[in-house]
């Protein structure tokens, strides 16, 4: 189904409408060209939803694994000296890739592991 549809552009957007090619067996027309973006706009929408939806997941997935690991550096029997180096480095990177969420845990600076 087709639909007709009427602007009003500004002048920037004039500009760009005019110097889009008219319809010609080598060319689409403007509205094939507007109708493409207008597709192509909807569908970025919808992949931008589910990115954030999905990133949101791995960083919750992220946040849990940095919980338990934390759990069994605590545990009993204590882990050896190398161990807890290794997993605190680990911690501490997962930590950083999770700045900006809620699932960030403020760790000063000075927490780093050497």
């Amino acid at each position: 189904m087709k639909h007709l549809i009427s602007a009003t552009l500004t002048e920037e957007a004039g500009r760009v409408w005019e110097s889009w090619p008219v319809y010609s067996d080598e060319e689409v027309g403007r509205s094939a060209t507007l109708s493409m973006l207008l597709v192509d706009s909807g569908e970025l929408v919808l992949r931008q939803k589910a990115n954030s939806a999905m990133i949101g997941s791995l960083r919750g997935n992220i946040a849990t694994h940095r919980r338990r690991i934390l759990d069994f550096i605590f545990s009993d029997p204590p882990i050896d000296e190398a161990y807890l180096k290794m997993f605190a480095t680990i911690v501490w990177e997962m930590n950083e890739d999770l700045d900006g969420s809620i699932h960030h845990d403020p760790i000063s600076p000075t927490d780093q592991p050497d």
